[in-house]
C-alpha cells in the first residue's frame, strides 16, 4: 500500500506540468485570487483581492460576481455545508451567507490583527481561524489562544493542529507546530510543519523535503518519500483520502 501511495503522489506532483489546463475567462481584472472552494463538482466559490467573490455552477466555464459589501482582500472561503459558508475579510471581519454564496453578510468579531491567516469549519456552527473561536455561526467570538500560526485545522471541535512554513523562520530551523485537545484551550509541541491536513484526529500528513504520515494524532510521524531538498516546500496540500493527496 505504501508503495503504491507514493507512486500516485510522486506521479501526480512530477507529471503535473504536463496536465491539459484550459485558462478561464472570468470577467474580472484583479491583483490575486486568493482561495477556491468546490461546493460540489458544479457550483465553485472564489475569492481574491479588492473585495471579489465568485460563483460558478456550471463547474467554472462562466462565473458570475457577488457582492461583498467590502473592497478589503478575501483571503480563506470555507463552506461546512452546500448553503453556509465562510469567507475571512482582510477587515477583521468574517463573511457569512447562508444561500449557498448568493449573498454575503459581515459578521463582527471585535478583533484585528493576526488573527485571520486561516479559516476551519468544524460545521456550520462551529468555525475557528488561527486564533479566534465562534460557536454560534459567527455571531459572537473569543480569542482562544495568544499563539499565532499561519495554519489551522480543527478536525472536531476539541482537537485542533496548528503550525507556520520553514521559510518563515529566520534561521530556517524548527517552525512551531502545536496540537490541541482543548479547542484551543491549551497547546502542546509536537514534530511537524505547514502545510499540512488531517483526515481525523488520528491521520494526518504534512510536507517538507517529501511527505510525511502521523497515525496516532501527530505524535510521530514517518517520511513516505524524498524530494532531495530537506528544505523544499508547497504552499499548501489536501488530502482526500490516506492514499491520494495533492499538493
Amino acid at each position: 500500500m505504501k508503495r503504491i501511495f507514493t507512486y500516485l503522489f510522486l506521479f501526480v506532483f512530477y507529471n503535473f506540468s504536463f496536465a491539459q489546463w484550459e485558462p478561464l475567462n472570468l470577467g474580472v481584472n484583479i491583483n490575486s485570487f486568493y482561495d477556491i472552494f468546490c461546493i460540489s463538482p458544479t457550483v465553485i466559490i472564489a475569492v481574491g483581492s479588492e473585495g471579489t467573490i465568485l460563483k460558478s455552477t456550471d463547474g467554472g466555464d462562466t462565473w458570475t460576481k457577488k457582492l461583498s459589501g467590502t473592497d478589503s482582500n478575501l483571503t480563506k472561503v470555507k463552506f461546512p455545508t452546500a448553503n453556509i459558508g465562510y469567507i475571512i475579510s482582510g477587515s477583521g471581519n468574517i463573511l457569512k451567507t447562508t444561500d449557498g454564496g448568493e449573498t454575503w453578510t459581515a459578521k463582527q468579531t471585535g478583533f484585528s490583527g493576526p488573527y485571520f491567516s486561516d479559516l476551519s469549519c468544524v460545521d456550520e456552527n462551529i468555525i475557528f481561524t488561527s486564533n479566534l473561536k465562534s460557536t454560534d455561526g459567527g455571531e459572537n467570538w473569543v480569542l482562544f489562544s495568544e499563539t499565532y500560526s499561519d495554519r489551522a485545522q480543527f478536525v472536531n471541535g476539541n482537537v485542533g493542529f496548528a503550525g507556520e512554513y520553514l521559510w518563515q523562520q529566520s534561521n530556517w530551523q524548527n517552525p512551531q507546530f502545536f496540537k490541541t485537545m482543548n479547542g484551543g484551550n491549551s497547546w502542546q509541541t509536537i514534530s511537524g510543519v505547514a502545510p499540512f491536513h488531517f483526515l481525523n484526529e488520528n491521520i494526518g500528513f504534512y510536507y517538507l523535503g517529501g511527505l510525511y504520515k502521523t497515525t496516532n494524532g501527530g505524535l510521530n510521524f514517518e517520511k513516505l518519500n524524498n524530494h532531495g531538498d530537506n528544505n523544499y516546500s508547497l504552499r499548501d496540500i489536501f488530502v482526500v483520502n490516506e492514499n491520494t493527496v495533492w499538493g
